[in-house]
């Protein structure tokens, strides 16, 4: 089973809920990797990520993708007050590999700026439904895994799309096979592109089909339950595409800064722990 693309998923979950953990106003970021997989930032650029996910955001709102959404407004303007410093940080996501003008009081500032990028997120995290978000994680990683371990299918689809597009004249998806042909300086651009063009659309579709489903489940439940009483049902809150879109590019945004913010030693790796981890069986030493 296949689970990285750029680097490997569990790092994207990590980033989306996990808690800061760096201090504020210094330049430490190593921390204890929590994962089973490794941190290899040297093969990829984390800016070079964000940087382009902020240029599919603007390109989002001028196609009236997501009109109307205050939390994309609110990522544009960190995305604005930082847009003197991005292409500084944009040359590598490892701090010893950072050009040699960030340094010393700047580096802190260009750290708490990505602090302020999450605290972003979690404020709107805090005005929303956790279950609404957690139904969003879910069918995200289910539609990253998905799409990585479905090569074999990929290539006749892909062969029939691309016949189908040839004759409307449409576009060519994307696929992870793209991705994986693609030259190095290319593949932050493209994961992007991938995440937000199919990855994001999938999300919104099945999400709202999940929560349709759910919602008619419960008021036949509700219906059969209140048959000889005079209350009226409760009529069922709907969510809207924009709330998922607005969840996803959140949970995006998010770990693309918490992942800037720390880092991990390439080395580092969480172990399994043995069968005899916390036996009582006893032991004796002869």
């Amino acid at each position: 089973v296949r689970h990285s693309h750029l680097f490997p998923v569990p790092f994207e979950i990590l980033g989306m809920i996990g808690e800061v953990l760096h201090v504020k106003d210094t330049v430490f970021r190593v921390i204890p990797n929590p994962v089973c997989f490794y941190w290899e930032p040297a093969t990829f650029s984390l800016s070079t990520l964000l940087y382009e996910f902020i240029t599919s955001l603007k390109s989002l709102r001028a196609n009236d993708e997501i009109e109307g959404s205050e939390q994309v407004t609110r990522i544009l303007d960190w995305a604005d007050g930082n847009e003197t410093r991005l292409p500084a940080l944009r040359s590598s996501s490892t701090l010893d590999m950072m050009s040699e003008d960030v340094k010393g009081s700047r580096l802190v500032r260009e750290l708490n700026h990505l602090r302020a990028g999450i605290e972003v997120c979690d404020d709107y995290f805090r005005g929303t439904k956790h279950s609404m978000i957690q139904k969003v994680l879910r069918v995200h990683i289910q539609e990253v895994l998905s799409l990585l371990n479905s090569q074999s299918d990929e290539r006749s689809t892909r062969d029939s799309r691309r016949n189908d597009d040839t004759m409307d004249g449409g576009d060519i998806p994307m696929t992870i096979n793209d991705l994986d042909s693609a030259p190095p300086g290319d593949k932050e651009g493209l994961l992007i592109d991938l995440y937000v063009g199919t990855i994001r659309r999938n999300v919104v579709r099945i999400v709202r089909e999940q929560d349709s489903i759910s919602k008619q489940r419960r008021a036949r439940r509700a219906s059969i339950d209140g048959r000889g009483t005079d209350a009226a049902p409760k009529k069922p809150t709907i969510i809207t595409e924009l709330a998922i879109n607005e969840a996803w590019l959140t949970l995006m945004f998010r770990m693309l800064c918490w992942l800037q913010l720390h880092d991990f030693h390439k080395m580092d790796i969480q172990l399994s722990k043995s069968e005899a981890y916390a036996s009582r069986i006893p032991v004796y030493i002869v």
